[in-house]
C-alpha cells in the first residue's frame, strides 16, 4: 500500500558559488484504477496504448483477486517475449509537468500475477510469468524509451520500488505487459495458448530530485555559496525551511561549504 505523505528533507553537500537543486513530484490521474469492471477497457483517465485492450478488473475472464486497494485494477495479458510478441496490452497517460531528461524518479506500484484458464484471453496459468514495464514516448502509440521491467512472480499483491533516469525527456507515460518469461518451477506443458496475465494497482506519484547547475567557488574559505529550489507539480503556495541557516524562501545566498539541508510542503500538506 502506498505510504501516507511525510515530509521530506532535501540534502546537498555545497561546494560551489552556484547551486540549482530541482524537485519534481508528478501523480498522474486515478492512480488506483478505479472504475467499472469491464473487459477490453482502461481505468478513467487512462488511455488504450498500440492499440490493445486491457480489462478493468476483477470480475471479468473469471478473475476474482480483489483490488489492492478501492474497488478495481487494471489487468494486463500479453504473449512473446519482452520486446517481441503479437499481443500484450497497455495503457497509456499524459504526464504533467513530463518526464525530464536526466532526473532520477522514484516510485511504487502494486503487482500480482494472475493465473487465468478459458474465456476468450486463451490459458494464461502458471507456465509463464508476465513482464511488467514502463516506457515513456511523445503519445499513447510510441514507446520511445524503456525506464524498466520486472518479472511478476508473485502470487498475491506485492508493492515494488523503482527508480530510473530518463536519457530524454518524454510528456507520454505507459505502462503494462512486455512478454513473458518461462516459470521454471512449472512442467510447461501448456503451450498452445502461451500468455500470462497480472494485475496493477496503486501506482504513487513520481518523485524526483536533480542537482542542475555549479560552478567552483571563487576561494575556498569564502561564504559566497548559493543554493536555489525549483518545484514541479504541487499546489502553491510552497514553504521552505533550510537548515542550519533558517531561511525560509526558494533561494538562499551566503553559504559556506558543508551540507545544507531544506525542507518543502505545498499548501495541501504534500511533501517533495
Amino acid at each position: 500500500m502506498r505510504a501516507s505523505p511525510k515530509t521530506k528533507t532535501i540534502f546537498l553537500v555545497l561546494f560551489f558559488l552556484s547551486h540549482t537543486l530541482f524537485a519534481q513530484k508528478i501523480c498522474l490521474t486515478n492512480p488506483d484504477f478505479e472504475g467499472q469492471s469491464a473487459a477490453h477497457q482502461v481505468a478513467p483517465g487512462w488511455s488504450i496504448a498500440n492499440g490493445t485492450t486491457p480489462d478493468v478488473q476483477p470480475g471479468q475472464w473469471g478473475i476474482t483477486v480483489p483490488a489492492s486497494t478501492g474497488n478495481t485494477y487494471q489487468g494486463f495479458v500479453g504473449d512473446g517475449t519482452p520486446g517481441s510478441g503479437n499481443w500484450q496490452e497497455k495503457a497509456c497517460q499524459l504526464v504533467p509537468g513530463c518526464f525530464q531528461a536526466g532526473v532520477k524518479y522514484k516510485l511504487e506500484i502494486d503487482l500480482v500475477n494472475i493465473p487465468v484458464n478459458g474465456g476468450g484471453i486463451g490459458n494464461a496459468d502458471s507456465c509463464l510469468f508476465g513482464v511488467f514495464a514502463m516506457w515513456g514516448g511523445n503519445n499513447c502509440n510510441h514507446q520511445g524509451e524503456l525506464f524498466f521491467d520486472t518479472i511478476v512472480r508473485n502470487p498475491t499483491w506485492q508493492t515494488y520500488s523503482f527508480q530510473f533516469t530518463p536519457t530524454q525527456t518524454w510528456c507520454y507515460l505507459t505502462i503494462g505487459h512486455n512478454g513473458n518469461v518461462v516459470n521454471p518451477k512449472s512442467s510447461c506443458s501448456n503451450t498452445n495458448n502461451p500468455y500470462s496475465y497480472f494485475g496493477v494497482d496503486n501506482l504513487s506519484c513520481f518523485l524526483s530530485t536533480k542537482e542542475v547547475v555549479s560552478t567552483d567557488v571563487t576561494c575556498f574559505n569564502q561564504c559566497n555559496g548559493t543554493a536555489k529550489v525549483k518545484i514541479y507539480g504541487g499546489v502553491p503556495p510552497f514553504t521552505y525551511l533550510w537548515s542550519p541557516s533558517g531561511q525560509t524562501t526558494d533561494s538562499i545566498g551566503g553559504l559556506c561549504a558543508g551540507v545544507h539541508y531544506v525542507t518543502i510542503t505545498d499548501s495541501t500538506g504534500a511533501v517533495f
